[in-house]
């Protein structure tokens, strides 16, 4: 864990746990207490650690934390809401048929939405407190995944084909599409307000031709228009590759955060890499070089601290 201290400085926090996470994504409970790994549940103060007790984790599609800090946990069939304190199901979240869902997002305005696929790809969006479903909103044909909703639950961003879409979810439409002319974009994601996506830059693209060791991370765009904003330049070590395959904003939409691998030449030695920015001015808050493999970045206190 780090603690953004300013805005150029971050520093790691001392007796942080470390977890094994078995499938490169974890969730982090709104109130910044507790992490969920896939199988293990670590308050993160305490640094204890519990597994969860449930045969249902080795079939997991997706996973998140709603807006009350309960569990949701994705299988094919069906989102399961788990009570921490019981371990028990509390609330199933049923698709219309077939076993589809994949992708979940919980809003603070207490909706859960999700990818299904049966016969198509639609977007679904559940009412959190009843589980009643309120809306299926059918989506591109190609394979879509990377979902993302903004904190009031109007917003929704996919990656399709190549591209993101986002989708209006009170009106039902199609709102904008962001693309990159001549590239595939690979992993993006939505800020809280609905306003930005950020998206890795994919290979290839936006190389300096004054300077080749400046490494294009990250592309920031406007979401209402699908303009592009703004691209994040990481300086690259020599004798060394970058690829990066993971972003994620911070709560407040503040920092946005690069995650993927610095593959070294001479020795074929692979590290994670996470970079940070200042998301409007393209400030570099620091490259954290502490893990040994790429993975997804979760935040806690209105994005002080990164998981």
């Amino acid at each position: 864990g780090f603690e953004i201290r300013d805005a150029a400085t971050l520093e790691k926090v001392a007796g942080f746990p470390q977890l094994p996470i078995p499938g490169q994504t974890c969730a982090l409970s709104p109130d910044g207490e507790t992490v969920f790994t896939g199988t293990e549940l670590c308050h993160l103060k305490s640094g204890e650690t519990r597994t969860l007790r449930t045969q249902q984790s080795e079939f997991l599609t997706g996973l998140a934390f709603d807006a009350e800090g309960q569990l949701l946990l994705v299988n094919p069939g069906e989102i399961l809401r788990m009570d921490l304190a019981s371990q028990t199901v509390q609330r199933k979240y049923l698709p219309p048929g077939g076993s589809g869902i994949r992708d979940v997002c919980a809003t603070a305005a207490g909706t859960v939405s999700a990818i299904y696929r049966d016969r198509s790809y639609e977007l679904l969006t559940w009412d959190g407190p009843s589980g009643r479903l309120l809306s299926r909103l059918p989506l591109a044909a190609e394979y879509t995944s990377d979902l993302a909703v903004s904190d009031d639950g109007r917003i929704a961003a996919v990656r399709t084909g190549g591209k993101f879409v986002l989708y209006d979810l009170r009106d039902q439409r199609r709102a904008s599409t962001i693309a990159l002319e001549g590239y595939k974009l690979y992993a993006g994601t939505l800020n809280g307000r609905g306003t930005r996506v950020l998206t890795a830059a994919p290979p290839g693209y936006g190389r300096d031709a004054r300077n080749d060791d400046r490494e294009p991370c990250g592309i920031l765009w406007d979401a209402a228009s699908g303009r592009r904003l703004r691209t994040y330049y990481f300086d690259r070590p020599r004798g060394t590759a970058l690829s990066f395959d993971r972003v994620s904003f911070s709560p407040n939409g503040q920092v946005a955060g690069t995650a993927g691998y610095q593959r070294t030449f001479k020795t074929g030695q692979r590290q994670g890499v996470v970079v940070l920015w200042n998301t409007e001015t393209g400030t570099i808050l620091g490259p954290l070089r502490e893990h040994d493999a790429g993975g997804d970045a979760a935040w806690r206190q209105a994005g002080r601290y990164l998981v």
